[in-house]
């Protein structure tokens, strides 16, 4: 999906079909669905500040291994976490990342590709209950097909401050 199309969908992402699949009453979450590799993940579309395409990353020493290093945004470095690396410990060879919106950090996560922006009802979204203290992922639902989970990014966040913590 490249750029004029996320754009539109955006700007339209208030679809009769996307509401169409709530009652009028029902909260709709605005998601963004996306690819590492060939699954598919969701992130809160709020969340999101922009979609960098083909960014030179420089590596960066003595991080976890999930951190694939540097981009420079505008004058900003971003640290870009390679979300394959944390779930399956594999590197992920791509050239896109997400910007995240942060009010403290320079945030960005590395992925294959921008499947869609997609209007869920809240009723649509299981959410993940767990006694541990880490929840990597928020819920997950059934979209088209496929179990999607939702990345849980404040955890992630969380994640790479205790670890750099204990280096």
């Amino acid at each position: 999906m490249d750029n004029d199309e996320l754009i539109a969908k955006l700007e339209n992402s208030d679809r009769e079909d996307d509401t169409a699949l709530a009652a009028e009453d029902e909260v709709v979450h605005k998601l963004l669905i996306f690819q590492i590799d060939s699954i598919k993940y969701a992130v809160y579309a709020d969340l999101v500040r922009e979609i960098v395409i083909n960014h030179d990353l420089y590596y960066i020493p003595f991080v976890p291994p999930y951190i694939a290093g540097l981009i420079n945004r505008q004058g900003q470095p971003y640290t870009v976490f390679d979300l394959k690396m944390l779930f399956t410990n594999e590197r992920l060879r791509a050239s896109k990342v997400l910007i995240m919106k942060s009010e403290t950090d320079y945030i960005a996560f590395l992925i294959t590709d921008v499947a869609e922006i997609s209007g869920i009802p809240a009723s649509s979204i299981n959410l993940v209950v767990s006694s541990e203290t880490e929840n990597t992922f928020i819920g997950s639902f059934n979209h088209r097909g496929n179990e999607i989970f939702i990345i849980n990014v404040q955890e992630i966040y969380n994640r790479l401050a205790d670890d750099l913590q204990n280096i």
